[in-house]
């Protein structure tokens, strides 16, 4: 998401990369991620699926006045 490349973009995208995936295999968060993105990525990845759009559009960080 943040490095330009598709997830898991050095493995072969075939049936073990799906079954890992469901076994709850993430892409990588980068060192480069931003804070707000990567506390993002994280809730979605455990299941936090209730992540309300106006949280993410009333963020000072989206709006660009850090």
């Amino acid at each position: 998401m943040t490095t330009g490349h598709r997830p898991f973009h050095g493995q072969e995208h075939d049936p073990k990369l799906i079954l890992d995936i469901l076994d709850g295999k993430k892409p990588e968060i980068t060192e480069d991620t931003t804070e707000f993105w990567a506390n993002l990525m994280k809730k979605f990845s455990i299941g936090q699926f209730s992540i309300d759009k106006f949280d993410i559009m009333n963020s000072k960080r989206i709006k660009g006045s850090e």
